[in-house]
């Protein structure tokens, strides 16, 4: 099981790898948003994932013991395949 999710994860990360590498050169990011929707939108084109979420809500009550627990989790992307869930968070060096 364990294994498998390592693939799953292995997968995911060439995904991504491809899906930046053959962007157009129109294809600017500006926000965090712009590459969230350009890898949603990627991810449900591979018809790979029985889901593709943006900004997936957890809410407070499910995180005991976390230290941020008394606010709302939103994740950037979450993949769902075979009833297993994949968490994506973006982060990007910008120039600020």
């Amino acid at each position: 099981m364990a294994e498998q999710n390592i693939i799953m994860r292995q997968q995911i990360l060439q995904h991504i790898i491809t899906a930046l590498n053959n962007r157009q050169a129109q294809d600017f990011f500006f926000r965090e948003e712009d590459i969230q929707l350009y890898l949603a939108n990627y991810f449900i084109q591979t018809n790979q994932f029985n889901g593709v979420f943006i900004e997936y809500h957890v809410p407070n009550v499910l995180l005991e013991n976390y230290p941020w627990a008394n606010n709302n989790i939103y994740i950037d992307i979450v993949l769902e395949h075979n009833g297993k869930f994949y968490p994506l968070e973006i982060k990007y060096k910008n120039k600020k």
